[in-house]
């Protein structure tokens, strides 16, 4: 997400509602979801994947509470 590229992910991760984002997609794990995630990526046009490219960076920012993670680091390490 950081890279700025649309990402296909498990429901069980923190980064869910990535379709509602135009960010990405989050499947079920069936060999179909992902086959569908990977075909429907695969058939963007250029348009389309620019806006998704956008898009996952806006996530990435609102989702990525850089403030937090360093205090999580900064407590491991103490």
């Amino acid at each position: 997400m950081i890279a700025g590229k649309p990402i296909i992910t498990s429901k069980n991760t923190p980064w869910n509602n990535l379709e509602t984002h135009n960010a990405g997609y989050n499947v079920v794990l069936t060999p179909q979801a992902i086959a569908k995630a990977i075909e429907d990526s695969a058939n963007l046009n250029y348009r389309d994947y620019l806006q998704k490219v956008t898009s996952v960076r806006t996530y990435a920012e609102i989702s990525i509470n850089r403030e937090e993670i360093k205090q999580q680091y900064l407590k491991l390490f103490k």
